[in-house]
């Protein structure tokens, strides 16, 4: 288990409780893709298309459910900057995903649970990617593409020690065992074929 940072950190050990159930985290785009997450079931969603005001209907749904959601600041328009973090706490965000450092930090000090998006398309990628997420002090990693986590996460864990999410290009079930196998405690998805899926019990290590 990585390392937790004061008020968030009941909210880190939740989404991993949540996420052994439930390891597929939907990235939905819309209204229509939170209703079939929410009837499918998840530990988490992350909401990563549109603008903060769209969230307005879609987290009040989600609520109904218990299902937190995590706005991607680099994707949602009116989230980037320290008053879109504060309207997405008002608003009832659980926490945020994206690759900026400065907007992650700005997220923790609101108390929403912080998630450093990381592309490691090669070495150079996982040296930059590493520092930057030492530098940030995110709560969990998020890791693209999701099928590179196997090949990086031995190395990453060296260094970083938050929990491990992978996401883009998983499509099949047996990818996210694989992904799950190596380590990592969920995977973000935009398939919904993968939504709802649950592991059988054994078939991937605790966070």
């Amino acid at each position: 288990m990585g390392a937790t940072h004061g008020h968030t950190g009941s909210a880190v050990q939740e989404l991993l409780t949540r996420l052994r159930e439930l390891p597929v985290v939907p990235a939905v785009r819309s209204l229509e893709d939170v209703e079939e997450a929410c009837r499918r079931g998840a530990a988490a969603i992350f909401f990563f298309k549109g603008d903060v005001f769209g969230l307005r209907e879609a987290l009040p749904r989600c609520g109904d459910f218990g299902i937190p959601v995590y706005v991607h600041l680099d994707l949602v328009e009116g989230g980037e900057d320290a008053a879109g973090i504060r309207l997405l706490r008002e608003l009832g965000a659980a926490g945020v995903v994206s690759t900026r450092g400065p907007l992650l930090r700005e997220a923790r000090a609101a108390g929403l649970l912080a998630i450093h998006r990381v592309f490691m398309v090669d070495s150079e990628a996982l040296r930059t990617g590493t520092a930057a997420v030492r530098a940030s002090e995110p709560d969990l990693v998020e890791i693209l593409p999701g099928l590179a986590v196997p090949h990086v996460i031995r190395e990453l864990r060296a260094s970083v020690p938050q929990p491990v999410i992978g996401a883009a290009l998983v499509t099949q079930p047996e990818q996210v065992a694989a992904i799950l196998r190596s380590g990592a405690v969920g995977v973000s998805a935009s398939a919904r074929r993968l939504w709802g899926l649950r592991i059988p019990a054994g078939a991937a290590p605790k966070p």
